[in-house]
């Protein structure tokens, strides 16, 4: 049966405990209590459990330990959370909610106006939240409606509600599938949008974002940062600074290309329209539509409506399963002596072979079965690596990846 601590005869004392010299009441081991009135502080240790009744108000409430701290009406001014305790809100109002340790939480009701998540601690919410800011390596699960996120450290924000300002810092992943006015992305965080809609994508440092679905009005790449889009629809991309933007899916209606930027085109079948040209680096020079396919087949057309000399559009043929280079051991785009020589030298090998070795059928033999399919292919080349910049060409221990910033990931058909 649940006691009601009701009022300042149910006090009880306790020493030493951090930030808690004196509290109104203190529930321990399986203790549990309902609040009704008006106390000032509050302490939960061990499994003990307290509920907030709507006439309950607490101005420091604090659970440690494995308590358990349910909000149904009423409010808590500070909420404090350690260890392993569990807070569940379903009404009332929470001013600012701070969450430390594996703390967890469930918010599905009443209004939070800040919430801080800081180490290991995780939530689910649904409800409103005015601000919420993660810390540490929190993990949260946003599907209400919020005024502000702040992602940090290397938290984890997966957002499928309804948010005006999100800005991931630190090395923080924000995950958004829902609706977001303004997105910032800082310093060495992650972004995906997978669905939804946002308004404004701005990426600064060296910050990543990736667009695979939903629908976004502007996105600004600036500094190093890096945007990939395979999928959704951008209606303008704006890049400057030395940032790099990948594109091998979906829409983007309009390229504005400023500064030092790089914007790849990964495709097959360019069209370029009037006002456009191309050079023998397969970069595109002045302002007018281009179209082409993606490497599924699906049509595109953009507009580059500005395009800064310093600034590098770049179409990139991608390699399919449809055109191979049989026989290119060294990966540079041509069948040549270097590959036959290569081949040659490795005549015979019995097991354990390998492209570079020149097993061709990778059977894990170099035979005369290789040097056939080498043969067909001699002299040959296509886009690859190639046809691209000098200053863009991977290391060796990388030349399997046809890459820009590590976003774009070539796959060949070995």
């Amino acid at each position: 049966m649940q006691a009601k601590v009701v009022g300042i005869a149910a006090v009880l004392l306790v020493g030493c405990l951090a930030g808690t010299a004196r509290a109104d009441f203190t529930l321990m081991n399986d203790e549990a209590a309902e609040v009704v009135g008006a106390f000032s502080n509050g302490v939960l240790l061990a499994t003990s459990q307290v509920t907030i009744a709507d006439t309950g108000s607490v101005v420091d409430l604090r659970a440690y330990s494995g308590s358990t701290v349910t909000v149904e009406g009423g409010t808590v001014r500070d909420l404090y959370t350690y260890d392993a305790s569990i807070v569940e809100v379903t009404g009332g109002s929470v001013y600012k909610f701070e969450a430390f340790s594996a703390s967890t939480a469930t918010i599905s009701g009443g209004q939070i106006t800040n919430i801080h998540a800081r180490d290991t601690s995780a939530m689910d919410i649904f409800g409103p939240v005015t601000n919420l800011y993660s810390y540490d390596a929190s993990a949260l699960n946003m599907a209400g409606l919020a005024t502000q996120i702040v992602t940090d450290g290397s938290s984890t924000v997966n957002m499928s509600g309804l948010a005006t300002n999100l800005s991931s810092y630190g090395s923080s992943t924000l995950n958004v599938t829902g609706l977001a006015t303004a997105l910032s992305a800082h310093e060495t965080s992650n972004v995906s949008i997978s669905s939804g809609l946002t308004d404004s994508i701005a990426t600064y440092d060296t910050s990543t974002t990736s667009v695979s679905g939903g629908r976004t009005s502007q996105c600004h790449v600036n500094n190093n940062s890096s945007v990939e889009i395979t999928g959704g629809l951008v209606s303008g991309l704006y890049t400057a600074d030395a940032s790099i933007s990948a594109l091998s899916g979906g829409s983007v209606a309009n390229i504005f290309a400023y500064d030092t930027s790089m914007v790849a085109l990964y495709g097959k079948d360019f069209v370029l329209g009037a006002g456009l040209f191309l050079d023998a680096s397969n970069n595109v020079l002045g302002t007018g539509v281009l179209s082409g396919k993606w490497i599924d087949e699906t049509s595109w057309t953009t507009t580059i409506s500005m395009h800064d000399p310093t600034a590098t559009i770049w179409l990139v043929a991608e390699l399919t399963e449809a055109d191979p280079l049989d026989g290119d051991t060294n990966l540079d785009g041509i069948v040549d002596i270097t590959d036959y020589n290569t081949l040659k030298g490795n005549m015979g090998m019995a097991e354990n072979a390998v492209w570079a070795d020149g097993d061709v059928d990778e059977d894990g033999d170099v035979d005369w079965d290789d040097l056939l399919l080498l043969h067909a292919q001699y002299g040959k080349s296509t886009t690859s690596l190639a046809a691209m910049p000098s200053e863009m060409i991977p290391e060796p221990a990388t030349l399997a990846l046809l890459a820009l910033g590590g976003l774009m990931a070539l796959r060949r058909k070995k």
